[in-house]
């Protein structure tokens, strides 16, 4: 019995002190990996801050972008159901309004087709046959006006611009004349077009290299290319201001988040 005590006290001894070694190296261990470790930690911190802050500069410059004016989209004209593009009326399909390119896939290559060859402020439009895959690249100066019922299927007619569907009323709108900063009415703050209609003065705004907005009366109208500040009371008059919508704020104001 002595002896068997005696082998368990000492398989004791030799457990102890085992346990005791192990913690040993296990605080070496930590003491050795503790620099690198906080190094990892302010590596994340540091990554975080700056996707972060990455994220915010981005936001901002995409708002800043979508306002004054500065953005073109394609918009269809007329409703997505069978149309082509005209010039200043139903018949006025002159070809010197329009290139044609054959064979070409998808709308959406038509629409990039006509921004890189006639450019931004070059293409007004496109109109696209998915049956024949034809695809007409429209540069008119005035840009596209008008549309007709064609006799075949598979057309579709977009206009490229300041889209029509961001114009909208100041003050109401009817019986509003636009006027810029402080009440101004310079006649440098815009440019006078004839037409016939609002829907043609609509169409004069999409087409512009700037629209800023637009006012209206009796067959006049005014395409603005500075800001409409306000607008002054006056019978048969209709003031448009250009209004693209801006993302919402998300998250700007609120701190990093601080991942260890």
């Amino acid at each position: 019995a002595y002896r068997i005590q005696a082998g368990s006290r000492r398989a004791s001894q030799s457990a102890i002190v085992a346990m005791s070694l192990l913690y040993l190296l296990l605080q070496v261990s930590l003491v050795v990996a503790s620099p690198q470790c906080e190094k990892h930690s302010k590596g994340n911190v540091m990554l975080q801050l700056g996707q972060k802050t990455r994220t915010t500069v981005d936001r901002r410059a995409r708002r800043e972008s979508l306002q004054g004016s500065e953005v073109r989209e394609w918009e269809e004209f007329a409703g997505p159901f069978n149309r082509v593009c005209r010039g200043a009326g139903p018949t006025d399909n002159n070809p010197a309004y329009f290139e044609v390119r054959q064979k070409i896939p998808s709308i959406e290559a038509c629409k990039d087709l006509c921004v890189q060859e006639l450019g931004q402020e070059g293409c007004k439009g496109i109109e696209y046959n998915f049956l024949s895959k034809r695809c007409e690249l429209w540069k008119r100066t005035e840009g596209i006006w008008a549309f007709d019922y064609p006799q075949w299927e598979g057309f579709t007619c977009l206009r490229y611009g300041w889209p029509g569907k961001y114009l909208i009323p100041v003050t109401g709108g009817l019986n509003q004349a636009c006027r810029g900063p402080g009440g101004q009415n310079s006649e440098s703050f815009y440019v006078v077009e004839a037409v016939r209609h609002m829907e043609d003065c609509r169409a004069r705004c999409v087409a512009s290299n700037i629209c800023r907005g637009l006012e209206y009366s009796k067959g006049r109208c005014e395409i603005w290319h500075s800001e409409i500040a306000t607008t002054e009371s006056k019978t048969g008059f209709e003031c448009l201001r250009y209004e693209p919508p801006t993302e919402p704020e998300e998250d700007t104001d609120e701190p990093p988040e601080w991942v260890i």
